[in-house]
């Protein structure tokens, strides 16, 4: 598994180091009581290399994206109704951490969320941030 570049980690990632308390991540439910349409996220880690696709199990999957309003946790000065120009900055005292969450990948290399929408597929697209990470690397 080749963990993913920081460089690519897309806009509004708040780093493990940032967060206080990494187990509140380690959830299933993200939507910490926000308004919009309960869905399931269901993703799949795959070993590519050889062509086999063999699940992959016990990597960690970090994923965030916007609630159904446009707005991201952990971030202030926000403006949903515009494109991300990389001008937004995180705010270290914004604590807010709604629409993000950690699973393990199970033995059939699969993780389970539960969030909230509407997301539509331009949003899936440009808005479901996911980082992958191989435990203990």
């Amino acid at each position: 598994l080749t963990p993913t570049d920081p460089a690519g980690e897309g806009p509004f990632f708040i780093h493990e180091d940032e967060v206080m308390n990494d187990a509140a991540l380690m959830r299933y439910d993200m939507r910490e009581g926000r308004p919009g349409v309960e869905l399931q996220l269901n993703l799949r880690v795959l070993d590519s290399d050889g062509k086999c696709m063999k699940p992959i199990s016990g990597v960690e999957v970090y994923t965030w994206h916007t609630d159904a309003s446009g707005f991201y946790s952990g971030f202030n000065n926000q403006n949903p109704d515009q494109s991300y120009s990389g001008s937004i900055e995180r705010t270290v005292e914004n604590m807010e951490r709604f629409c993000r969450g950690i699973q393990v990948t199970d033995s059939q290399g699969v993780v389970r969320f539960k969030q909230i929408g509407p997301l539509t597929e331009e949003a899936i697209r440009t808005r479901l941030e996911p980082l992958l990470k191989e435990l203990g690397v």
